[in-house]
């Protein structure tokens, strides 16, 4: 082998060094960004996305009594969702636009704004999850990077992330009579590495009610089927006859 063939050879070789650590670079879409950043991030290009599918696995105990209700539905940006559930043998039926809630009473099969709904906790839970994630950046005060997952042959940065609880208040109560003492909220979210999008969400809630004492509400939440061409929500007129 001459120099000349050898001399490109190394540079070949060096160049494709190079090549591989840009790459990697560019990949790693995690690597300047602290935890608080990563999920503000992921959040805004969820929204940026047409739609997407969800499920919402609820949990909603008031001391020793437990109810669990599973959402199916879509969202279609900007800003609609719909999510069709069953609790205790009751059907439930949700729209949302914007930062207004439409929900189908079970027991009237009437529809009406969340405020007026029959099911204040269920309607609190919805609601508070949407604000804190409409304003992630002003909420989040603690975030941190915990070990990288596997899931489904996908790779997924995870973080857990506490909001200001005091903010946090004054979102449920907006929509809520109740006299709230305290609340707990902590966040579990799973981004994926390729994508940068949010896949899976856990959310703890534990308020602390002054008349009826400790509520406590886990919501696992998986989201798939981005940029679905098949996400179509159509709002009933009865729905739409209330967004004024």
């Amino acid at each position: 082998m001459n120099r000349n063939c050898l001399v490109n050879i190394n540079f070949l070789l060096f160049s494709l060094i190079l090549l591989s650590i840009f790459i990697s670079g560019c990949f790693d879409s995690f690597k300047n960004l602290s935890p608080k950043e990563a999920v503000i991030k992921a959040n805004e290009k969820l929204k940026q996305t047409s739609g997407y599918r969800m499920k919402m696995d609820t949990t909603l105990k008031i001391k020793d009594i437990k109810q669990s209700v599973t959402f199916m539905g879509e969202v279609k940006n900007p800003g609609i969702t719909h999510l069709t559930g069953n609790l205790m043998g009751m059907e439930l039926e949700i729209y949302q636009k914007d930062t207004t809630f439409f929900i189908k009473n079970p027991l009237t099969q009437k529809w009406s704004k969340s405020q007026d709904m029959g099911l204040p906790d269920m309607n609190n839970i919805i609601n508070t999850s949407g604000e804190t994630f409409n304003n992630l950046a002003d909420l989040i005060v603690e975030a941190e990077y915990l070990p990288d997952e596997k899931i489904n042959n996908i790779d997924y940065k995870v973080v857990k992330y506490i909001p200001d609880k005091d903010k946090v208040k004054k979102i449920i109560e907006k929509s809520s009579s109740k006299n709230i003492k305290d609340v707990e909220y902590t966040f579990k979210v799973w981004i994926g590495k390729k994508d940068f999008l949010i896949h899976k969400m856990n959310i703890n809630i534990d308020l602390f009610i002054a008349d009826t004492g400790k509520q406590s509400v886990t919501m696992m939440i998986d989201l798939y089927d981005f940029n679905g061409k098949d996400i179509d929500i159509k709002i009933p007129p009865e729905v739409s006859s209330l967004f004024n």
